[in-house]
């Protein structure tokens, strides 16, 4: 009987054994549980594009047309016709509102003010090859005794007297301007003393914007 029970003794260790053997590992301890597991920061680098700084030059104001004066100070000779003289220069000579101007040649030799009963035309004559003095000189070979000398208007100047109206040629340097000034219709008539005394009038105002 007490080597039976030995037996059984050794059987259940070796159970024993046998079921320590299948038993799952424990995990591992911390070796040094004193020290505090460290945690390594992992940093992100976030890459941003620059900005990159554009300056936008401002735009340039938008050209404005000024106004032109009524009364222009100085004139090159070279400019147009309808230039030389203003509606207001013109109106304030004849006493009357100028309503119209027009270029009829478009060559700007040529340029006519027209009121309600009257029309100026103002002319700049040119010859291909011929001074101003050239062409005074031949107006008044042309001319003869009907020419009547303007003394102290422009460097020279004269009238050309016809039997309803007169022209006024005037000559400054080498520039020729011419004025006549005649009614609209056959009604609207001045006195020739009129005529005269309004175109010398205007050839004085035209002189007075020369350079």
């Amino acid at each position: 009987m007490k080597k039976l029970g030995t037996i059984r003794f050794i059987i259940i260790l070796l159970w024993a054994s046998l079921l320590a053997a299948c038993a799952p590992l424990a995990p591992l301890a911390n070796a040094n549980p004193t020290v505090p597991a460290v945690s390594v920061p992992v940093t992100v680098a976030t890459v941003s594009a620059p900005v990159i700084a554009t300056t936008v030059a401002p735009l340039a104001p938008l050209a404005t047309s000024t106004p032109k004066s009524s009364s222009t100070s100085s004139i090159p000779l070279t400019a147009g016709n309808c230039t030389l003289l203003t509606k207001d220069d013109v109106s304030k000579v004849l006493a009357q509102a100028v309503e119209e101007v027009r270029d009829p040649v478009h060559d700007g030799t040529l340029c006519e003010y027209q009121t309600k009963s009257l029309i100026l035309v103002l002319a700049v004559p040119k010859v291909p090859g011929e001074t101003g003095v050239q062409y005074m000189q031949r107006v008044r070979a042309g001319l003869g005794q009907s020419a009547l000398d303007v003394p102290g208007l422009g460097d020279e100047a004269l009238y050309n007297i016809l039997t309803s109206h007169a022209i006024l040629r005037v000559r400054k340097g080498d520039s020729v301007y011419s004025f006549g000034l005649k009614g609209v219709s056959p009604a609207d008539t001045l006195s020739l003393e009129d005529v005269k005394a309004k175109e010398k009038a205007l050839a004085e105002l035209l002189l007075s914007h020369l350079p």
